[in-house]
């Protein structure tokens, strides 16, 4: 498979994932069988590239912001990342990129 192949096979993972407010935020955990720690709820989409969490879950009170590329799943009540914690944390935006 070439790099361009595993791009597009990528997106339309991303495409099926539906993202909406209030969906709570997961990371990966640290066995595939478990959900990562709860680490915000979705406020909305900014684009097609960003997530907005909502600030009011954000623990420090403050607006942030994911790459979509994040997202790997979600069901009815949440939205689980590929990344773990330490990966969220050292990614997470203050501000949506322009």
């Amino acid at each position: 498979m070439n790099s361009n192949s595993s791009k597009a096979d990528a997106a339309v993972k991303r495409a099926d994932v539906k993202i909406s407010p209030g969906l709570m935020v997961h990371v990966k955990g640290d066995a595939p069988e478990k959900d990562g720690a709860h680490v915000g709820m979705v406020e909305h989409l900014d684009g097609s590239a960003y997530i907005k969490l909502a600030r009011e879950a954000s623990g420090d009170g403050e607006a942030h912001w994911i790459p979509m590329d994040w997202a790997e799943s979600s069901d009815d009540n949440a939205l689980f990342l590929n990344v773990d914690e330490q990966t969220f944390k050292e990614g997470l935006l203050n501000k949506l990129p322009h």
